[in-house]
């Protein structure tokens, strides 16, 4: 087992990442400094430096709704759905109880409900719906049902051939050369949304990956969001909407 492995299993961190600090001088093996990501036995015990801050939150101010044995949160743009690092700031996943578990991610920069369920509870439906701003006057309706191909670790790929997680984009109003799109779906691919939208012509704003116009942060928001017929939307719709147009 490589020691990037072997760190990345016990301290929940991405190779790449664990790679990282292997260079940086941060890992410790038998109380020596190692810079190389050498061969280990499984059973080692590799220490990471870690430079933690105190974080103070109320988890409570993050929570919308608690609904059965679903708790609905709010997640702010510019917060992690999950830690990627021991060292990232606060993220949704790290204010979920141990009893429950998240059933699905936003971007960094978006916003909007995020639900965990119970960790014994069989998840039979689900169903979504987010906001997005394009450029140019959308279509009034347009279904998309491409695979995705998420082989790049940052970008991802449409494919000309069928998936299994369509989604239906609705514009619901034009104003000022910018469309309001709605999008509805069940399941969802990493970075789907963004993907269908760029490849249809209609970049977010404020996606630069993905060819988005240039904006202060990717306007995505997820609106609404149902588990097991318990649902919630977002009461921070008309704040997104305000903000793209304060800053247009």
């Amino acid at each position: 087992m490589r020691l990037s492995a072997r760190l990345s299993e016990i301290y929940g961190i991405s190779r790449r990442n664990a790679k990282k600090y292997i260079t940086e001088g941060r890992v410790n093996l038998n109380s020596r400094a190692v810079r190389k990501d050498i061969e280990v036995a499984g059973d080692e015990n590799p220490l990471l430096e870690i430079k933690q801050t105190e974080q103070i939150y109320d988890t409570d101010s993050f929570i919308i709704s608690i609904k059965n044995d679903v708790i609905f949160y709010y997640k702010p743009p510019f917060m992690h759905s999950e830690r990627h690092t021991p060292e990232d700031p606060i993220s949704i996943s790290d204010l979920v109880p141990n009893t429950h578990r998240l059933i699905s991610r936003l971007d960094h920069e978006t916003d909007g409900v995020l639900a965990a369920v119970g960790n014994k509870v069989d998840i039979k439906d689900v169903n979504k719906i987010y906001i997005a701003i394009v450029e140019n006057r959308f279509p009034d309706r347009l279904y998309m049902d491409n695979a995705i191909d998420a082989a790049k670790r940052r970008k991802v790929k449409v494919l000309d051939i069928k998936g299994i997680n369509p989604v239906i984009f609705t514009c619901r109003m034009f104003f000022k050369g910018f469309s309001v799109v709605s999008a509805e779906l069940k399941h969802a691919n990493r970075h789907q949304l963004r993907a269908y939208l760029s490849h249809s012509g209609f970049p977010i704003v404020g996606d630069k990956l993905y060819g988005g116009r240039e904006f202060p942060r990717l306007m995505l928001h997820c609106e609404y969001t149902s588990v097991n017929n318990n649902e919630e939307t977002s009461k921070r719709s008309d704040n997104f909407l305000d903000y793209f147009s304060n800053h247009i």
